[in-house]
């Protein structure tokens, strides 16, 4: 799945919201669930995905855990990770990652498929220079 499937699914809704965290003067922005909708109607189109559950479901927010993380990267943390290679697992929206990243860890996020497709690959390429956006190609044997 790509990026545009995130997209597409939910054009025009107000399911998902931006928020923006800086490390080290680079300003990284995620989408996550809004929790605080109104109408109180909305199901959870991933909710009969194969490997989705209540637990996946957590990857489409950002924890206190993670700002925590992020407040840590942007001091001393993340100096010492400077070019050291760095595993998130579940990963979610990808912001502790992305920081990471951007101070410059070589980082591998990594979660549930679903989690993947909807959550974390739309903000990894929203964060990723045109160049690195888009692989030059891949292959699996």
């Amino acid at each position: 799945a790509s990026g545009a499937k995130w997209e597409s699914n939910w054009e025009g809704w107000d399911e998902y919201v931006d928020v923006k965290a800086e490390c080290q003067g680079r300003v990284i922005t995620v989408s996550r669930r809004n929790l605080e909708r109104e109408d109180g109607d909305w199901v959870d189109p991933n909710l009969f995905a194969q490997d989705y559950s209540p637990a996946a479901a957590t990857g489409f927010q950002v924890w206190d855990g993670c700002w925590a993380m992020v407040q840590l990267l942007d001091g001393e943390l993340g100096t010492e990770l400077r070019g050291k290679r760095v595993v998130e697992l579940g990963s979610g929206t990808g912001l502790a990652g992305l920081c990471a990243a951007a101070i410059g860890a070589h980082v591998l996020v990594s979660d549930v498929e679903t989690v993947t497709d909807y959550s974390l690959r739309p903000n990894v390429k929203r964060n990723s220079s045109p160049a690195e956006a888009e692989p030059e190609s891949t292959s699996r044997r």
